[in-house]
C-alpha cells in the first residue's frame, strides 16, 4: 500500500507510523452547498457518513463524489474518468478539483500532508481544504452542527449509553473483523476469530425483544452495526474467511440488518456490487496461507474451539 509523501505518492515504508487519520477540524458554519463528501459505498466507514447524510437530510448542505470500489490499483482510490478503466455503476468524478485520484486530491488541498489516503473525506469548499477523514468525527459533526428535521442520532440522555456501545460495538467487532481478516498467522486469526463470535454472540443477546440497540429509533450505534453486519455474510465470510457462523445463525442479528435496510434512507446507500468489487479486488495483503474457521454445518458438530491449532 502507498502513501502520500507531501505531493509524492510513493510506496510505504515499514517505519512509517499506521495512524491514518491527520485531519480533525471542525466545522466553521453550516452554510448550503459549503461542504463536499468524498466517499465509497463499499468502505463501512464512509458509508456510516452517507447514511448520515440521508438521514439528517443534509443533501443541499453537502455534496457528494464516489470513488470507484476496486481500490487495488496503482494509484488506490480512483474517480469516474476518461483515463481510468471503466468505472463501476454510480463512480462519479471528483466534483471538487476534476481530479483522477483521491491522492491528487489530498495533495492539491494539502501539500505537506505525509499519510494513507483514505475515505470518507469531509471537505471544505469555501476554505478549500479537508476537515476530517475520520469518519466517527464526520458523523458528529453532521449531527450537531446542520438542523435537520430529523432528530440528533446522538441525543443527550443516551450520550453515555452510546459512548459504551460503540466501544464494542467498534473494539469487539468492527476491528475483530479486521484484526481476523488480515491476520499472517493462524493463530492470530483464530484468536481474532473467537472473540469477534463472542461479541456477536453478546450483541445478539442485547438485541433480544429489541428493535434497535438502545432506543425505539436508530441511534448512531446502530449505524455503526449495521454498518459491519450488512457486510458480513455478503463478503467478510469469504473474503476474509470470517466463516465460522453465518449472520442467518444470529436470529437478532440478522432480523436487526433486515429492519434497518426497510428504512428508505438507509436502503438507497446499500451498494452490494460496490461493496463486492471492493473485497474481491486484488488485495495481497488478505490472502496469506491461513485454513479458514468455517463453513461448520451443524451435522457435523464441528467446534471452532476443539481446533488443536488455536492454542
Amino acid at each position: 500500500m502507498k502513501i502520500l509523501d507531501k505531493g509524492l505518492w510513493k510506496p510505504n515504508e515499514s517505519s512509517f507510523p499506521k495512524k491514518s487519520s491527520a485531519f480533525l477540524e471542525s466545522i466553521r458554519k453550516a452554510e448550503k452547498g459549503r461542504y463536499h463528501l468524498y466517499i465509497s459505498y463499499a468502505c463501512p466507514w464512509a458509508h456510516r457518513t452517507v447514511i448520515y447524510r440521508e438521514l439528517k437530510n443534509l443533501q443541499d448542505y453537502i455534496s457528494i463524489s464516489v470513488l470507484d470500489p476496486r481500490w487495488g490499483t496503482e494509484n488506490g482510490w480512483f474517480f469516474k474518468s476518461s483515463n481510468t478503466a471503466v468505472s463501476t455503476e454510480e463512480t462519479t468524478i471528483d466534483h471538487v478539483f476534476g481530479k483522477e485520484f483521491l491522492w491528487q486530491v489530498y495533495a492539491q488541498s494539502h501539500p505537506e500532508y505525509v499519510g494513507k489516503v483514505t475515505v470518507p473525506v469531509l471537505f471544505d469548499k469555501k476554505e478549500r481544504k479537508i476537515v476530517s477523514n475520520e469518519s466517527s468525527k464526520i458523523i458528529r459533526l453532521l449531527d450537531s452542527f446542520f438542523t435537520s428535521e430529523c432528530e440528533s442520532l446522538y441525543p443527550k440522555e443516551f450520550k453515555y449509553k452510546i459512548d459504551e456501545l460503540n466501544s464494542l460495538v467498534q473494539g469487539d467487532i468492527s476491528s475483530k473483523i479486521y484484526q481476523a481478516g488480515f491476520a499472517k498467522k493462524q493463530i492470530d486469526y483464530e484468536k481474532y476469530c473467537i472473540e469477534l463470535f463472542n461479541a456477536l454472540d453478546k450483541i445478539d443477546r442485547l438485541l433480544e425483544g429489541r428493535n434497535f440497540l438502545i432506543a425505539d429509533r436508530i441511534l448512531e450505534t446502530d449505524i455503526h452495526l449495521f454498518c459491519a453486519l450488512v457486510r458480513f455474510d455478503l463478503v467478510y465470510a469469504s473474503a476474509l474467511r470470517l466463516n465460522y457462523k453465518s449472520l442467518t445463525d444470529f436470529k437478532n442479528l440478522k432480523e436487526f440488518v433486515v429492519r434497518v435496510l426497510e428504512i428508505p434512507e438507509v436502503s438507497k446507500t446499500f451498494k452490494p456490487f460496490h461493496i463486492k468489487s471492493h473485497y474481491f479486488d486484488y488485495i495481497e495483503d488478505i490472502n496469506p496461507r491461513i485454513i479458514p474457521i468455517g463453513p461448520n454445518p451443524k451435522y457435523l458438530n464441528l467446534n471452532m474451539e476443539e481446533n488443536d491449532e488455536a492454542s
